[in-house]
């Protein structure tokens, strides 16, 4: 089997972006992935491998980007073991795996639009009955996808977090007046100021809650300790006010 080196990145690269997402290479034959042909590579990589006329180079390179990409038909799960092990972590962090589209494993894999993908499946009557079941012993409602609100709740959690910790590495601390806007406009005294009437009033999003926890944020805002300033001497010949 004969690929240019060039041809084999590009090859290579469309491979790994399409395992980072699906977090496998069962690829159909006609799957076109950022204009490369992956699907028709792939089976011939797999009928050259079969026949011992594979490049063990081009073999090792696949089998880093998804282990087993050989066995073209899985009857078990160990193909999705990467999803289902960041949707237990996920799980376990923030007890639902209700995942916003965009959101990305630790991992690096591509948790949310997986899970969506999963979730159109089940409703064409087309998911694996063993994948759903193992999806439903992580979280019994991970078919429910995030409300257009919530999804975006989190979108601008997503970027008042980072804020708020560069605040917090700035100043020491996470007491930020309600009037403070960053340098590219985020409204963030505000928007902590609302979550944490939303805590006292027993509204706030778990999630959201442990997020700020874990960066810090005490839920009774208190001033800020400014440091000690040394008693100003009175100059001679004044009286000290």
């Amino acid at each position: 089997m004969q690929i240019s080196a060039e041809r084999l990145t590009q090859v290579l690269r469309a491979a790994r972006s399409f395992a980072k997402t699906h977090g496998h290479l069962q690829v159909r034959v006609r799957e076109v992935v950022n204009g490369v042909h992956l699907g028709g590579f792939l089976a011939r990589c797999r009928t050259a491998y079969a026949n011992g006329r594979l490049d063990p180079s081009i073999a090792a390179a696949l089998e880093e980007i998804a282990p087993g990409w050989t066995v073209t038909v899985l009857g078990g799960l160990g193909r999705y073991q990467p999803m289902l092990q960041a949707a237990q972590e996920y799980f376990d962090a923030y007890g639902h795996v209700r995942v916003p589209k965009a959101y990305v494993a630790p991992s690096g894999v591509g948790l949310g639009w997986w899970l969506s993908d999963r979730r159109n499946q089940l409703r064409a009557g087309t998911l694996n009955p063993l994948l759903q079941e193992r999806l439903s012993s992580i979280d019994k409602s991970w078919a429910d996808p995030l409300s257009p609100w919530e999804a975006k709740r989190e979108q601008y959690a997503a970027r008042m977090l980072p804020a708020l910790l560069e605040f917090r590495g700035e100043h020491g601390h996470t007491e930020i007046p309600s009037r403070h806007i960053t340098a590219d406009g985020l409204r963030l005294g505000k928007w902590l100021q609302k979550r944490r009437l939303e805590k006292r009033e027993g509204k706030l999003d778990a999630t959201v809650a442990k997020q700020l926890r874990e960066a810090g944020v005490s839920w009774t805002p208190r001033s800020p300790k400014r440091s000690k300033q040394p008693k100003r001497q009175p100059e001679q010949g004044q009286d000290e006010a």
